[in-house]
């Protein structure tokens, strides 16, 4: 997310092509802020939808409270 931000596309590809796309709760949650900022309220809808049903106990207490 960092990377994205700063406008390093190339890391931040990189480094999304290897994390566990829909198993991981902050790529979920990254997708649907994109989506958020795009206007494309569903997909951010069903992004959050799908982060919210995963397991957060085992996630940072950071992620947790977002």
């Amino acid at each position: 997310m960092l990377s994205h931000e700063k406008n390093r596309d190339k890391w931040a590809d990189y480094y999304m092509s290897r994390v566990d796309q829909e198993g991981f709760p902050k790529y979920l949650y990254f997708t649907a802020l994109q989506a958020y900022e795009k206007e494309d309220l569903k997909t951010a809808e069903a992004q959050l939808d799908k982060t919210l049903r995963k397991d957060l106990a085992d996630q940072p207490r950071s992620f947790v409270i977002k």
